[in-house]
């Protein structure tokens, strides 16, 4: 078999070198420059396409022949050889061999459209291939279409637009399956992964890559995501232009001012103790932090559905739900306040750090607000309003305690704060302007929790001795 690498030029040449010694092997002449290039096995010969016309060529690269069988433009018949492809009405982007049970090839162009065709040859050693349209996959996409990835393994069709969701197809019906929803960024580019079950993996232009479930069983109207990365560093960002998985290698190398190369390494669960524990009716599950990592458990059967990896550099010491249940907002023991997309993740924004360990957090949904305190014996209130990567500091207090904050608590009716301390002492807040109102003395131990009781006007507090005060 050949070992070829064929290469599109911008002098209208595609050039083919050995693939073993890197010698030059010839060159192929085309109308205009090839925007893209699929070898396709089934059929034996290297697809191309280019031209604002739509137009797709088919390639002999035997040795002895490496021509093209058949050269046309959009408006003409094939006089001689394999006819061109010639029913997209701008450029083709992409173009993929669907083999068994399909056997047909799907052609991707920046007129939204994914065109399915058909290709039969005569016996004879010379006799040209002709191709059919066999059908369309249409209204999935707003954007032009990008690139086209097919699972064998799911028999479904992925296709990229210039936009930010990625489509599956069911090519049997012509039907959309479900869509893989979740960048903020446009996609670059979507590949599988070769593992069991086979996975799809999508990245945009800022560096966010998605890991996807793209099983039937799993899929209704949108893929599990299973997880993401950012594939940028604290040194230098990253913006992808593409990217290709590298199967059993199990890595993905990224395309863009550089090439960056990024490693499965299979995670192993450390029994690390849950910190706390929400319910989101929004997402319908439990959601627990232990370490550095935040778990998502099924309502129904108490199984793990999701589990996200080292969201945080330090331990989470506190977790709250944020924005629509939708949002879950950490808190770490480095004084870090980090908001987490729920559905995948995702960090969206930070707030500002604290010196020490945050023992408390509290969100108020009706006016996305998050509050944290912590051991350096400060009150910070956070908008989460704000559309920016790090949430601005509306308001805080210092010295709140004359020792370490042990605890925090919030209601927005009542429009108070209240805070626990390690002297034993329990201190109100005005939230409107942390202002102190009061304060609650007869625990002669830490105090471990304070709870308010709306819509009672009730306080809690329970101290390291086992008491428990109602105020």
């Amino acid at each position: 078999p050949q070992r070829l690498v064929a290469c599109a030029c911008t002098d209208n040449t595609i050039t083919l070198w050995n693939g073993d010694s890197w010698e030059y092997e010839g060159a192929m002449h085309a109308a205009e420059v090839q925007g893209c290039m699929r070898w396709c096995p089934g059929l034996g010969l290297l697809l191309s396409a280019g031209g604002k016309r739509g137009d797709v060529y088919c390639w002999d690269v035997a040795p002895g022949v490496r021509r093209c069988v058949g050269t046309l433009d959009a408006d003409k018949t094939a006089v001689e050889g394999t006819p061109a492809l010639l029913r997209h009405s701008d450029f083709v982007c992409d173009v993929l061999e669907i083999g068994y049970p399909h056997d047909v090839v799907a052609t991707a162009g920046m007129d939204r459209r994914i065109l399915l065709w058909s290709g039969t040859r005569a016996p004879e050693d010379d006799a040209p291939w002709v191709f059919r349209c066999a059908g369309q996959l249409a209204g999935g996409h707003k954007q032009g279409l990008r690139q086209l990835c097919y699972s064998a393994a799911n028999d479904v069709l992925l296709s990229v637009a210039f936009g930010l969701d990625a489509v599956a197809w069911d090519v049997g019906s012509r039907l959309v399956l479900f869509t893989l929803s979740g960048h903020r960024h446009t996609l670059v580019g979507v590949a599988l992964s070769a593992t069991d079950p086979e996975r799809a993996i999508t990245a945009d232009v800022e560096g966010n890559f998605k890991v996807w479930d793209i099983t039937r069983k799993s899929a209704k109207t949108a893929a599990p995501l299973i997880m993401s990365f950012d594939g940028s560093s604290e040194l230098a960002t990253f913006a992808p232009n593409t990217f290709v998985s590298c199967g059993a290698a199990h890595t993905l190398i990224g395309g863009g001012r550089g090439l960056k190369l990024f490693r499965s390494v299979k995670m192993t669960d450390v029994d690390e103790k849950p910190v706390k524990g929400v319910y989101s009716t929004s997402l319908g599950c439990f959601i627990t932090a232990a370490g550095t990592s935040v778990t998502l458990w099924s309502a129904m059967t108490g199984e793990a559905i999701n589990k996200y990896y080292n969201v945080t550099e330090a331990p989470i010491s506190s977790l709250e739900l944020g924005s629509r249940g939708r949002q879950v907002v950490v808190a770490t023991a480095r004084g870090e306040v980090v908001v987490l997309n729920g559905l995948d993740g995702h960090r969206l924004k930070t707030g500002a750090a604290h010196a020490q360990d945050i023992v408390g957090l509290a969100y108020n949904a009706e006016d996305s607000i998050f509050l944290s305190a912590s051991w350096d014996r400060t009150i910070h209130v956070h908008d989460d309003l704000a559309d920016a990567e790090a949430a601005p500091l509306l308001r805080s207090v210092t010295d709140a305690h004359e020792a370490d904050i042990t605890s925090l608590a919030f209601d927005r009716t009542l429009s108070l704060v209240v805070t626990g301390a390690a002297d034993g002492t329990v201190r109100m807040w005005d939230f409107q302007t942390l202002k102190l109102l009061g304060v609650c003395e007869g625990h002669t131990d830490e105090v471990t929790e304070v709870v308010l009781a709306p819509p009672m006007p009730v306080l809690l507090s329970a101290d390291g001795r086992g008491t428990l005060f109602v105020w």
